[in-house]
C-alpha cells in the first residue's frame, strides 16, 4: 500500500499491532479495511470513531495524510503510546 488512506497504518506499525488485530477490534473485515484504505470505499465517520477509540489517538490524528490534510511532519511513534 504506497499511499494509504488514513494514516492508521502508520499507527499500527507504531504500536506493534496487525492489521488483523485491528480490524477484530474495530469490528471489519480485512478485506473491507484494505478497500478503505486504498480508497475503494468511503471512509464513514463511525469507522473513523471506532477506529480512534481502538488505537487511542484522536480522529484527527486518523486523516491528517497527503490525500487528506497537509500538515508539518511529525513522528507517530513519539505521538502514541503502545
Amino acid at each position: 500500500m504506497d499511499d494509504p488512506v488514513t494514516r492508521i497504518p502508520s499507527l499500527l506499525r507504531a504500536q506493534g499491532r496487525s492489521v488483523q488485530w485491528f480490524c477484530r477490534n474495530v469490528g471489519i473485515h480485512r478485506s473491507y479495511y484494505w478497500m478503505i484504505e486504498t480508497g475503494h470505499r468511503p471512509l464513514s465517520a463511525s469507522y473513523l470513531s471506532r477506529a480512534a477509540d481502538v488505537l487511542g489517538v484522536p480522529v484527527e490524528m486518523l486523516v491528517s495524510t497527503s490525500r487528506n490534510v497537509t500538515e508539518p511532519s511529525s513522528n507517530i511513534a513519539d505521538q502514541v503510546s503502545a
